[in-house]
């Protein structure tokens, strides 16, 4: 272990607080609940990690987080944002995010212009967009996504490399014939991989700064999210921030020039900071399943396809503490509603006290990402109200303000 790295590192997320179990048996289910010291926490916690290496900032995923007044929080703390469409750069831009980037892999023509004209700098996915781009906009600048092939070794389930849809391939030779053509300045590498591994953030870096001594444009190196499972062990995960920090220098030493790095997770900066809070309406056995059933006053579908949280039951009195298996299910009309799927489709029962009962409240955890961002309305059921945690108080977030909208 480098002896620069404390012995006592605080975890990347808080507790809940204990007031939080109070506060939400006084609130209508369902609710979002947004919990600002946790989300303070951890945007200390990963800015001073990531400020080992020189010239790095944080930034945003905004694809993660929809909500006003949330967004409002990132942007006074002085951190950047990513988006990918113009409705995503309005939210953002109104919220008074200062640094706005924007990759997607499919812009129209009016996209990149609405760009062009709020001095956006896009990262480009394919060869197609850029020749879109190139006609409208010759001899300027330009950043690329980049699709990198990552070793067999560094693949997992949640890693997208060579078999992601998303991103070009560096070597294909339309690439440098399609930048000439409209004589294009590649000034950014944008990169998204899934879920990061120590090992794979270093081998990015290797690849992705290879890249950019082949173009001398190039001034930012975006390595994207997947902060999860960079921040399963922080103290391993600061190491790499100092191998990372070695690479960079000895760079920038070869090449004579500096070389500005983001890292821009979304769910990892808010996920563990927000909680869903739910009733029980029905308890029936099932006898194809052979469980007991748990039917919500939400449904899974509509907010949390492939989420598989923590579920605490907010009254701890129970006569029984004996634990026994449950499948929780969704309101809508629809068989997959259940929660606690993963993206193949499989799922997961959840360990209750046995003699829970119809109306008890059930928190989720790891809810303050995506959840909203994903929300479909099937049946009609209305979404959350959602709330924000600050100082001991619940307050309604989404309610009428005095202010003037911001409309761009």
């Amino acid at each position: 272990m480098n002896k620069d790295i404390e012995k006592n590192l605080e975890p990347l997320y808080s507790q809940p607080p204990q007031q939080l179990f109070e506060l939400i048996k006084n609130i209508p289910t369902p609710a979002l609940i947004y919990d600002l010291n946790g989300m303070t926490d951890v945007i200390r916690r990963i800015k001073a990690d990531i400020s080992i290496v020189p010239n790095t900032k944080l930034n945003l995923a905004v694809k993660a987080i929809h909500t006003p007044e949330i967004l409002k929080f990132y942007a006074n703390w002085g951190i950047g944002c990513d988006v990918a469409s113009v409705g995503e750069y309005k939210l953002a831009k109104c919220a008074g995010f200062k640094e706005i980037t924007s990759t997607g892999p499919a812009f129209t023509l009016s996209d990149l212009e609405f760009f062009n004209t709020e001095n956006v700098i896009v990262d480009l996915d394919s060869i197609s967009q850029i020749e879109l781009y190139g006609q409208k906009y010759p001899h300027t600048n330009i950043g690329l996504r980049i699709r990198i092939p990552l070793p067999e070794e560094l693949e997992s389930e949640s890693t997208y490399g060579k078999d992601s849809r998303f991103g070009i391939e560096i070597n294909n030779p339309n690439l440098n014939l399609v930048i000439e053509k409209y004589d294009l300045h590649i000034t950014r590498l944008h990169v998204h991989t899934g879920q990061m591994t120590p090992e794979s953030l270093l081998y990015k870096a290797d690849y992705l700064l290879s890249i950019a001594e082949q173009y001398e444009n190039i001034h930012t190196i975006d390595f994207g999210g997947g902060f999860f499972h960079l921040y399963v062990d922080r103290k391993e995960t600061k190491e790499a921030f100092l191998k990372l920090r070695e690479i960079v220098i000895n760079w920038k030493e070869k090449n004579g020039r500096e070389m500005e790095f983001r890292f821009e997770p979304g769910g990892a900066l808010l996920a563990g900071c927000g909680y869903f809070a739910t009733k029980i309406m029905a308890k029936e056995f099932h006898d194809f399943f052979n469980i007991d059933i748990l039917t919500l006053d939400s449904s899974a579908w509509n907010l949390a396809p492939w989420h598989k949280p923590q579920v605490i039951p907010i009254n701890s009195l129970y006569s029984n503490l004996q634990l026994v298996e449950y499948r929780l299910a969704g309101n809508t009309l629809y068989e997959g509603d259940i929660f606690g799927r993963d993206t193949n489709g499989n799922t997961m029962d959840f360990l209750l006290p046995k003699d829970i009962q119809v109306g008890e409240t059930l928190m989720m955890c790891a809810f303050g990402a995506y959840t909203i961002t994903n929300s479909r309305q099937f049946n009609k059921i209305p979404l959350p109200q959602e709330y924000l945690l600050k100082n001991g108080v619940l307050d309604k977030l989404g309610e009428v303000k005095n202010e003037k909208e911001c409309i761009l």
